[in-house]
């Protein structure tokens, strides 16, 4: 082949594999939507910055989707089985998601609505704002900020990593489904909405008590740990029984005696913890056994003398 000719094949050998690359590279991080009523599975790979949207029928994602991308689910059915790289924005308005995948770290994840159930383990420094639907965590790492307001349900079924913070308001609410649930270091910020432990140890380093929040302790004999507690609202728990004990250290003005509720019982404040008066008939009994004993006592001296 002359020289010339060989030139020629090169460039135009070339020229085709670029166009290759580009075309690739346009496929990988064209924007999807799906709107459609059928079943769909997507195995393309997608690039950095992609944009993935469902608003209907039933869509799955079994390749990895790379950094800075964007999904938004607001209808449909979507099952997302790989990885979900760093920095994503994860919003879901409607609809069904489920996310068995990895999420990287440095991740937004907003529930207005719908029903988001995460299975896969979350990386560090993730921000969840959830004004509504429900939202399922399995594992979170560290670092986690957790924004929850609205009618918003969250519930906590694995562990989640240090330096956790809990800001929690209006009608919203946390549920936390397994034990030793946080590591250390982490914040509850109670401006309203309720809390539900089922019947699980509660643990946190510091609690702003700012309004009114329903603590149910799932009628266990478990143990609630505020850690140091501020703030000028109140806690009301619910479901305890006579063995709980609200452990805390108050900061400030904070008065346990009237800030720290159970709900249809008074309570007893010691120095670090509180505890609810014992029901009328276990006070009476505690009082019949301690005066039966006093009369024992009494008699036996009297039999001595």
């Amino acid at each position: 082949m002359c020289r010339k000719c060989a030139a020629i094949l090169f460039v135009k050998s070339t020229r085709v594999i670029i166009a290759s690359l580009l075309l690739v590279s346009a496929v990988a991080e064209a924007a999807v939507v799906v709107h459609n009523s059928g079943v769909t599975t997507y195995s393309q790979n997608f690039g950095n910055g992609s944009s993935i949207t469902v608003t209907g029928g039933e869509a799955t994602f079994v390749s990895k989707i790379n950094r800075s991308s964007g999904i938004s689910i607001e209808g449909g059915i979507a099952s997302f089985t790989n990885l979900i790289d760093r920095s994503a924005t994860i919003s879901i308005a409607g609809g069904d998601a489920t996310f068995a995948g990895t999420v990287g770290r440095e991740s937004e994840i907003s529930v207005t609505g719908g029903i988001a159930i995460f299975t896969g383990t979350i990386e560090r420094n993730p921000t969840f704002n959830l004004s509504g639907g429900i939202t399922e965590l399995a594992t979170v790492g560290n670092d986690p900020i957790f924004n929850l307001s609205g009618n918003a349900q969250l519930n906590l079924t694995g562990t989640v990593g240090r330096n956790v913070s809990f800001d929690i308001r209006d009608a919203a609410q946390l549920t936390i489904s397994a034990p030793n649930m946080f590591s250390s270091i982490s914040e509850l910020i109670a401006v309203g909405g309720s809390i539900d432990s089922n019947g699980y140890d509660f643990s946190v380093d510091e609690t702003v008590v700012s309004g009114l929040t329903v603590f149910d302790l799932g009628g266990g004999s478990n143990a609630v740990d505020l850690g140091t507690i501020s703030g000028g609202g109140q806690l009301i728990f619910t479901n305890y029984n006579q063995d709980t004990e609200i452990y805390f250290d108050a900061f400030g003005t904070f008065d346990p005696g009237t800030q720290l509720i159970f709900d249809g019982s008074s309570s007893l404040v010691f120095d670090t913890y509180i505890t609810p008066v014992p029901e009328p008939a276990v006070a009476t009994l505690v009082m019949l056994l301690a005066s039966g004993g006093f009369v024992y006592v009494r008699r036996r001296q009297q039999k001595k003398k």
